[in-house]
C-alpha cells in the first residue's frame, strides 16, 4: 500500500507486509523514483512450553514478545495487534468506500461487519496460530520481529512469568520454557481514620518484579481482594 504523506512534499509513505515477514512502515519513497526497492526482514518462530512450578502445563496461557531488534529499536508483539494490522491493511488495499449523500448524513453501503457480542470471546490470532497455549501448555508465535527477545506468560490463575532471554535470527526457529507460580490471594479492608468504611475506592497493586499491575474498587464496606498475587506486591490506594 503506496499513500501520500504530504500533498506538497515529493515523498510518500509506504506500508509493506507479506506472509511470513516482518512489515514495514512509513518508507520514504522520492516522487520522481520509477523503481525502488525495499527489503522485507523473514520473520522467526518461537516455540515453547509453560508449565507451572509442579511441572503440570498451563492451558490458555496468553503470551506477550518483547525485546530489542538488530537495530535497537524496541519489540512488544501480541497477536492481537498483528491481527489488527492484517485486517487493516488488507481493508484499505480495496481503496475508501463511497458515501452516498442522503441528507446531511452520509450511507456507506455494504453489511455490517461481525462484532461480538453476548460476552462472547475474541482471540485474535497471527498467522493463522492464536498465540495462547494448547492443553499441553505448548505454543507457537510467528511470525516475530528477529532479535534479542523473551516471551511474558500471563495467566487469570498464576503470576505472569518470562522465559529466558534469547537470540532470534530471521528465518530461525527458538524454544523457550516458561514456569509459572501460582499466585497468593490478598484481602483488605479501606477505612477512615475513625474506622469508617470507604466504598468506591480504587486499590492500585504493583509488583516490582515484572509487570504484573491491577487494581479494585473497595466493597460499600471498604473490602476489596485481589487474587494470583505475587510474593511481593505494593499497594495504592485513590479516593474518588
Amino acid at each position: 500500500e503506496i499513500r501520500p504523506r504530504d500533498w506538497s512534499s515529493d515523498v510518500c509513505s509506504s506500508d509493506l507486509r507479506a506472509q511470513g515477514f516482518v512489515p514495514r512502515s512509513a518508507v520514504r519513497v522520492p516522487d520522481e523514483a520509477e523503481e525502488v526497492q525495499i527489503g522485507l526482514v523473514l520473520g522467526g518462530t518461537i516455540v515453547g512450553e509453560v508449565v507451572d512450578d509442579r511441572g503440570f502445563p498451563v492451558a490458555g496461557a496468553t503470551l506477550e514478545v518483547v525485546g530489542a531488534d538488530a537495530f535497537g529499536m524496541p519489540i512488544d508483539e501480541v497477536a492481537a495487534l498483528t491481527e489488527f494490522r492484517d485486517v487493516h491493511f488488507d481493508r484499505m488495499l480495496a481503496g475508501p468506500r463511497p458515501l452516498i449523500p442522503i441528507g446531511e448524513l452520509g450511507v456507506m453501503p455494504g453489511p455490517l461487519p461481525d462484532l461480538p457480542h453476548g460476552g462472547a470471546p475474541v482471540v485474535a490470532t497471527s498467522g493463522g496460530e492464536p498465540w495462547v497455549t494448547t492443553r499441553d501448555g505448548t505454543f507457537v508465535a510467528a511470525p516475530v520481529t528477529p532479535g534479542r527477545v523473551m516471551v511474558i506468560a500471563r495467566h487469570p490463575a498464576h503470576v505472569e512469568g518470562t522465559s529466558e532471554l534469547v537470540t532470534l535470527s530471521p528465518g530461525h526457529e527458538v524454544h523457550v520454557r516458561i514456569v509459572l507460580r501460582e499466585g497468593g490471594l490478598l484481602e483488605g479492608r479501606v477505612l477512615e481514620h475513625d474506622r469508617t468504611p470507604v466504598g468506591g475506592a480504587r486499590v492500585h497493586l504493583t509488583s516490582p518484579e515484572g509487570s504484573f499491575e491491577t487494581y479494585a474498587l473497595t466493597a460499600d464496606d471498604g473490602t476489596f481482594t485481589f487474587s494470583a498475587v505475587p510474593s511481593e506486591a505494593q499497594l495504592s490506594v485513590y479516593r474518588p
